[in-house]
């Protein structure tokens, strides 16, 4: 796991996955994680008495291609409290990763990886604290896809 982000409406988890072994393998893990949801959404039907959706989008699967995008896509999901209100200062969040890596706990979050990625601890806080990564990201796809 590269990082994660629990919100009251949603939540944001970047896991790796290992290079396919077989044919039809991203479709398999995509297939056992909607079962996963949906399961996890019937459990806790169930325990209330209600029926439905619990989160208001589906699933989403994105491939990550470049260290880039995963860095941008890691600050993004860390600063994801701030931009959605639920706190004023992301780096405080409980339930997300920043703190974990932050703290060097391999709780859920492999943070040696994450780390290395960005170059060391200073790196990591100052991608984070560099600006909207979202908007850079962005901003940087729509020129990648203009050039292709």
């Amino acid at each position: 796991t590269y990082s994660y982000c629990l919100l009251p409406n949603h939540f944001h988890f970047m896991i790796r996955v290992k290079e396919a072994k077989f044919p039809g393998f991203e479709a398999f893990i995509s297939t056992q994680l909607n079962v996963l949801f949906s399961q996890h959404a019937l459990m806790i039907n169930r325990e209330r008495g209600r029926y439905g959706n619990l989160f208001c989008k589906s699933f989403k699967r994105i491939r990550i291609n470049s260290d880039f995008y995963l860095k941008n896509l890691v600050a993004y999901i860390h600063k994801n409290p701030y931009k959605h209100r639920v706190s004023s200062d992301y780096r405080l969040y409980r339930f997300s990763s920043y703190g974990e890596i932050i703290r060097r706990q391999n709780k859920i979050v492999c943070y040696h990886e994450v780390l290395s990625l960005y170059g060391g601890m200073t790196e990591f806080i100052e991608h984070h604290e560099d600006g909207d990564p979202l908007n850079q990201f962005l901003g940087k796809l729509v020129i990648e896809k203009a050039i292709i």
